[in-house]
């Protein structure tokens, strides 16, 4: 069980890969992250992202992702050949540090999940201005999407996945079964209140629609980031 990124944007984030996840793996269940929430110091006093884009542009800023190559990065990239906006990417380990900095000023901008922002946005150091994917965060459901304002590019409209994958040559009894167990244990108490602390309004998804997402969703995920040139060696 892993993200999305060393399942498909992988393949061409590094020259060389040991595995591909198309052909090594065989998905079980997608299980959802929630939406990702593009947030940028109150101070800074603007309310949308277009307001932040216009910003960007008349003075250079700085965009805190979680890694490399995340999705967040990718969104940078996006808003930057797209919307000439002029935002340079920090990448931190992880959301604590960068939502500190964002909350400072020492970034201009940051994205990452609800439950790293929320914390913030109670203090009111943080305005949040967009939610990434089809839905908008349960928890915040005032905040329009980057749809909702506009930006339709595909990076805007997917949504993240914690795949749970098993080795390609696993048999199918076996694969069923793991599904199964999966739908089940998603229907518990203890899951649903999971889903609610991390604003996550929907749950993993059975067997085949698992497969067919996987086909073709990971084929968006992999055309945008070889599209938007990203290398990590």
């Amino acid at each position: 069980m892993t993200t999305s990124t060393p399942m498909w944007h992988a393949k061409v984030l590094y020259s060389k890969m040991p595995y591909q996840g198309e052909r090594d793996f065989t998905p079980v269940s997608l299980f959802p992250s929630g939406a990702l929430i593009m947030g940028v110091p109150s101070s800074l006093g603007v309310k949308d992202v277009r307001e932040f884009i216009e910003l960007s542009r008349n003075k250079p800023s700085a965009y805190g992702t979680y890694g490399a190559g995340s999705w967040p990065h990718m969104v940078i990239q996006d808003l930057n050949d797209r919307a000439a906006a002029k935002l340079t990417p920090v990448h931190y380990r992880g959301e604590t540090p960068m939502w500190v900095d964002a909350s400072t000023g020492q970034v201009q901008a940051a994205m990452g999940s609800f439950l790293g922002i929320n914390n913030y946005l109670g203090k009111g150091s943080i305005r949040a201005i967009a939610a990434i994917g089809n839905l908008r965060c349960p928890k915040l459901p005032q905040l329009p999407t980057f749809l909702e304002q506009g930006f339709s590019a595909p990076v805007y409209g997917l949504e993240g996945w914690i795949p749970f994958v098993a080795p390609a040559a696993t048999p199918q009894d076996i694969v069923i079964k793991m599904a199964e167990a999966i739908q089940e244990a998603s229907e518990t108490a203890r899951m649903t209140a999971i889903r609610d602390a991390f604003a996550i309004p929907n749950k993993p998804t059975p067997l085949e629609e698992s497969r067919k997402r996987w086909k073709e969703e990971s084929a968006v995920w992999i055309d945008i980031a070889a599209k938007l040139g990203i290398k990590l060696d």
